[in-house]
Order: structure tokens, then C-alpha cells, then sequence
């Protein structure tokens, strides 16, 4: 089974996406007993929300939209390390 710290990384990065069945299922099986990683991933899907409705009424200018990518992406890392 998958170490919280992999879990982690792997939904930060989007990794479970692209990742072979065994370790989607291992993944699966984590979230179904760590409630730590279902909060996390449940934050994440929170902030990703956040981010899209945020993004949906900033002008589209590349300085904001440069901005708004840096704040999610240091959320994430915060988020990721804590």
C-alpha cells in the first residue's frame, strides 16, 4: 500500500492520472482508510474550485493570470508540506 507521502504527491501532481491500475487501486485503497489524505484531497479539490471561479473573473490579462497561477501553485506546495 501507498505511504501518505506518495499519496500526496501523487495528487498534487495529477500523477494518479497517468499511473498503471495496481497503483490507482493501492491509491484507492489508501484514501478508503486515511482519513488524513481524504481531507487533503478534499482541500485540493476545494482550492482547484476556488482557482477556476477566481480565474473566471479576473480580466484576462497574462500579468493577473501569471499571479493567480503563482498563488495556487505556492497553496499547493503549502498545503503539500504541511
Amino acid at each position: 500500500m501507498l505511504r501518505c507521502s506518495e499519496v500526496v504527491e501523487l495528487l498534487a501532481t495529477d500523477g494518479w492520472r497517468h499511473a498503471p491500475p495496481a497503483r490507482r487501486l493501492s491509491l484507492g485503497l489508501h484514501l478508503t482508510m486515511c482519513r488524513h489524505c481524504r481531507a487533503y484531497r478534499r482541500a485540493l479539490l476545494r482550492l482547484g474550485a476556488a482557482a477556476r471561479r477566481l480565474y473566471e473573473t479576473v480580466a484576462v490579462d497574462p500579468r493577473q493570470t501569471e499571479r493567480l497561477v503563482g498563488a495556487v501553485r505556492q497553496a499547493v506546495e503549502r498545503a503539500s508540506s504541511g
